[in-house]
Order: structure tokens, then sequence, then C-alpha cells
């Protein structure tokens, strides 16, 4: 579950992100109506959708972390399937936005400096 917070975040700030390619978009929506639907017996849509609209807050990425949890210890395999999907959707983002990845990745570090 190492590189699912950093992936994660990544995938959110992409979907919620302007400039990003629409057709990347279209394809990470597929992933983040599975992740509603794995966790929708933990937290309710309304507070996912909450919770996908501002990653970058330090409170919203440890209630992230909450909900993940508790959905992994419900299923042992939900951690696994999640770190393949959301690798997945980086390496998307990575192939068909290389400039909106390495925007990302940038805003990523700055966030982190910020917040230490």
């Amino acid at each position: 579950m190492k590189t699912i917070p950093t992936n994660l975040s990544i995938f959110l700030h992409y979907l919620n992100w302007e400039s990003g390619n629409v057709h990347v978009k279209e394809r990470l929506e597929n992933t983040y109506g599975w992740l509603q639907s794995k966790l929708s017996r933990i937290a309710d849509h309304e507070l996912i959708n909450e919770l996908q609209a501002n990653p970058s807050d330090p409170e919203v990425q440890r209630r992230w972390r909450e909900i993940l949890d508790e959905a992994a210890d419900e299923d042992d395999l939900f951690s696994e399937e999640l770190s393949v999907r959301l690798k997945e959707t980086v390496e998307q983002i990575q192939s068909h936005d290389p400039k909106g990845y390495q925007t990302l990745v940038a805003k990523q570090k700055g966030l982190r400096s910020a917040n230490q």
C-alpha cells in the first residue's frame, strides 16, 4: 500500500484538473466509479465526492487513509486491486498526457514541501 497515497493523489488531482486531457479523464472516471462502488459499504457517495474534490487537504488525506484501511480490512484483495488500478491510471496519465503528469508531480512535491 506504499504507492497508493501518491497514486491516489495524482489520480484525484488529474480528475479535478481543468487542464487535463478529456480522453484521459474519461478513462479515469471508470476507475473512480469502481472505487466509489467498492467504498459504498463504508462511506456514501456524497462523502467520497467531497473527499475527491480536495485531495491536497491533509485532513482529507487522513480521511482517505481511514476509509481505504477500513475497506482493506473488509476485503483482503481490495488493496491489491486498488494498487493495480491506480498504477494503471497513473501510467495512462504519463503516456497520454506527459506534460500534465509532470505538472501534477511538481505540484505534489510543492505541496509536500509546504506541509512539512
